[in-house]
């Protein structure tokens, strides 16, 4: 699920709200405030992606700002809700992060390198991160520093591979990880893993 679409999925039930508010407003006879609301839904579905939504409620509200009766709008309603897509549930039960070539697995989100691990990192709930602590491609070091400026990673507790066993308490020490492991990720080192946040 790209981020535009999981920005959706937490948006569409908060629309769907907005055109039930908006249609209570218009069996009211509150065309004010029928305009305040179809102006906010214009503009923040066109921001989610949902241009037919935004150009229907604009309609509402120029409709309305002319004069026109608020019973009059009732289709447009009905057409907005139409065009609002069904979406898939964001999954957001705590994971693992790890970065590396493992398997997939219901807790754990692989990414293979770090931007794609930061973009993780901003969309779920981290139980924890596995990150390779070498240089090179996947940038582990640098990937560290930015995942300390996260909120939802900041609890998260750090495992690190790939670490000089000569080198590994003060790499623990320095980076304040929970644990660190010599070679790369894999089942053994999730399993480890697992067991230390159970």
């Amino acid at each position: 699920m790209s981020t535009l679409d999981q920005l959706r999925a937490a948006y569409v039930p908060r629309l769907r709200a907005q055109l039930d508010e908006l249609s209570g407003h218009l069996s009211a006879g509150e065309p004010d405030a029928a305009v305040r609301l179809a102006h906010k839904i214009a503009g923040s579905a066109g921001s989610y992606g949902l241009g037919e939504v935004s150009e229907l409620a604009r309609a509402v509200e120029h409709a309305l700002d002319a004069g026109a009766a608020c019973a009059d709008q009732r289709g447009a309603i009905e057409a907005m809700r139409a065009a609002v897509p069904d979406v898939e549930a964001i999954d957001d039960a705590p994971v693992i992060l790890v970065v590396g070539d493992v398997p997939a697995a219901p807790d754990l989100v692989v990414a293979t390198d770090p931007l794609e691990a930061l973009e993780h990192a901003m969309d779920r709930t981290l139980l924890a991160i596995v990150v390779p602590y070498t240089g090179g491609g996947r940038g582990g070091r640098a990937l560290l520093r930015s995942l300390a400026g996260l909120d939802s990673a900041g609890a998260a507790p750090i495992f690190l591979t790939e670490v000089d066993p000569s080198e590994a308490a003060a790499v623990r020490e320095k980076v304040g990880a929970a644990a660190s492991f010599e070679g790369p990720v894999d089942e053994a080192v999730l399993e480890a893993i697992r067991r230390r946040l159970r």
